[in-house]
Formats: structure tokens, sequence, C-alpha cells
């Protein structure tokens, strides 16, 4: 669905694994659903995201992430009925090609702000996607501040579905009810 946040587990046995499960609790990257394609005759989510290794914001489908455990966060009804979705997918699509902020995740670490208002992490994408919809999420922290986690904790939203995708590009989904 629009708007929907995808939180992403860090891959066993890797780096981004071993940081993330410490001081990310092991998810190490989010991203917001901004429309949806067909690929192969699966249906895939299309996600908005400040993405490190192209160090941008990009576009991809849900299957570029394979083997990596997700889970699927939504606003709450009263707060989705409030939340102008054309308004914040318009948004993100403006912030298609803005940089990658790595001076910021070095910040957040240090706790220390060196955010540039001009580049994003995924966590700041996120968060400014729903802003620009009218919603602010996770006010307890400096949006500075917010990593993924915060996500998990925010009452305006709820985990609707986990999943993973495959080596094929199917994805698996269990919705939760």
């Amino acid at each position: 669905m629009l708007g929907d946040i995808y939180l992403f587990y860090a891959k066993q046995d890797s780096f981004a694994s071993a940081f993330g499960s410490g001081y990310l609790e092991g998810v190490i990257h989010a991203a917001v659903e901004i429309g949806n394609t067909e690929f192969f005759d699966f249906q895939h989510p299309l996600l908005l995201e400040a993405n490190i290794a192209w160090k941008k914001v990009v576009i991809f489908p849900l299957s570029f992430h394979k083997d990596i455990p997700f889970e699927v966060w939504r606003l709450k009804d009263l707060w989705q009925r409030k939340f102008d979705t054309l308004k914040a997918v318009n948004w993100g699509f403006q912030q298609v090609g803005k940089s990658y902020d790595i001076l910021q995740l070095v910040g957040i670490y240090f706790k220390r702000k060196l955010d540039n208002p001009n580049k994003y992490i995924c966590s700041e994408l996120v968060y400014k996607f729903y802003l620009a919809g009218g919603i602010r999420l996770c006010e307890w922290t400096n949006p500075v501040f917010i990593v993924p986690t915060h996500f998990q904790q925010d009452e305006k939203l709820q985990k609707t579905a986990e999943g993973m995708v495959k080596n094929d590009g199917s994805i698996i989904i269990e919705k939760r009810k």
C-alpha cells in the first residue's frame, strides 16, 4: 500500500549485521512504498529509498532486496485518514537523485548534528516523506537522529506484515491479522 514503511534486517555474517544487531537492533535500512509494478508475473512494490550503495535517493522494486528479511509498517487508521498520500508521493519523486548523507551516519553514531539538508539517509527520507504528507513520526527525538528502529516504536504505526524476497524475485509475505 502506498506509504507503507519497509524495514530491512541485515544479512547474517556481514559487517552490517554485526553493526546493525548491536547499535540498530538488527534493522539496518528503511524505505517507503510509492507505487508498484509487475515483473515476471509478480507484483512488486516500488520503494523510495536513500541507498548507501548507490549514494543517492533511488526508486527500486522490493525484489532488489533479495534474501533480506523485512517488516512492513503502516499508519493506523486514525492517522491514515489524516495523511495526504498524494502530496507525500509527489514530494518523494522530487527527492530522487539527491545524494546520500554519509556524514549524517557518523553524526548519529557520535550524537552530533552533522546532517546536510540537501542529502538523506534512509530513515530521514522516510520521516520527511511522512512530514510532507502531514504526519510527524518519532516526535520524541530530533529528526536528525532518527534511525529505522524508531519507526517500530512509533504509536502511529502498526506492523502489518513480514517477509523476504526469494532468489527468483518472488516475494514471501506473512500478513498480520
